[in-house]
């Protein structure tokens, strides 16, 4: 198993997010929700310029997510405040834009190096376990990569 996953498993079971005992109930609320196949790599499509915005905007957040100069808990607290009922739509347009990129780079886990692997993992825990991804598709994404690195060994 790619060491990626088998990482994002490790801290999924330190963070007390599972078990074996609960794997079943993971499995459950995966098949729950509905399942969305993450996107296949492709050429880089023509955007938008706010599109680009957008963009720019979510990888300033994660790149100070992963210099340190933002913590977990704040990144999580920006999400939050992404969706809470006053945000504009642009808000909710660059939360879009930070899930879809959260969940796209899935594939890419293999090739983390430890630090940001370890960051990755974590982000993915928080994000379940405080309910940042309320809609079906994007809580059953996240579901079905925690659910693909418990499976794994």
């Amino acid at each position: 198993a790619p060491e990626g996953v088998r990482a994002v498993a490790r801290v999924v079971l330190d963070a007390g997010l599972a078990s074996c005992a609960v794997l079943p109930e993971v499995e459950a609320l995966a098949a729950a929700t509905a399942r969305v196949a993450l996107p296949a790599a492709g050429p880089p499509q023509s955007k938008r310029p706010q599109d680009q915005e957008l963009e720019d905007e979510a990888n300033r957040y994660f790149k100070r997510l992963y210099s340190g100069s933002l913590s977990l808990e704040e990144f999580v607290a920006v999400l939050h405040s992404l969706q809470l009922p006053g945000a504009s739509d642009r808000e909710r347009a660059v939360l879009s834009v930070m899930v879809h990129n959260l969940l796209d780079e899935a594939r890419f886990f293999a090739r983390y190096p430890e630090k940001e692997l370890r960051i990755t993992a974590s982000l993915f825990g928080a994000l379940v376990r405080e309910r940042v991804l309320p809609s079906a598709p994007r809580l059953g994404a996240a579901l079905s990569v925690v659910l693909d690195a418990l499976r794994r060994p």
